[in-house]
């Protein structure tokens, strides 16, 4: 392992957040809407600790979350490596920022994201899917975004200071 120590902190807590996603919880009588948790993680630690969230992590959270509630295999796979993505070209701005940039990026990245899910969903199914559903998730994603964010910055203080 050499001396450099691989904390996998990250990937664990992407893992319970994906498995959290996939607990039903009824949201005014229905349980489609769930806050997708793993784009959370994967935008917060990808901004913070990329080199301590491999890629390979976000394929296998996203290849559980497709197993059990996407329409078709490799959707939520391709929701987190977009967040990936996108996180990836604007990182430099996000440099000392507050709480309130970081949700507020989380909102402008997250919805492209949202909508790249709808249009490979709307292909899939052969017919125009409401948006409806595809923007409640996404304001519901992201008005968790500030809790997560919070438990995500008190782990960083057990975390190495590489990046």
């Amino acid at each position: 392992m050499g001396s450099r120590q691989q904390n996998y902190l990250p990937v664990l807590l992407l893992f319970l957040a994906t498995f959290v996603t996939l607990t039903p919880v009824p949201f005014a009588g229905s349980t489609s809407v769930m806050p997708c948790f793993p784009l959370i993680a994967v935008f917060y630690w990808s901004l913070l600790r990329p080199a301590q969230l491999p890629v390979v992590a976000l394929f296998l959270a996203g290849l559980v979350l497709d197993a059990f509630i996407a329409p078709a295999m490799g959707m939520n796979i391709l929701l987190l490596l977009f967040m990936r993505l996108f996180v990836s070209w604007f990182a430099s701005r996000f440099a000392r920022q507050t709480i309130w940039f970081f949700w507020s990026g989380f909102w402008m990245m997250s919805l492209p994201c949202w909508l790249i899910y709808w249009m490979t969903a709307s292909i899939v199914s052969d017919h125009v899917l409401s948006l409806l559903p595809l923007l409640m998730q996404w304001g519901f994603t992201s008005l968790w975004y500030p809790l997560l964010h919070l438990a995500f910055t008190r782990c960083l203080t057990i975390l190495p200071h590489t990046r």
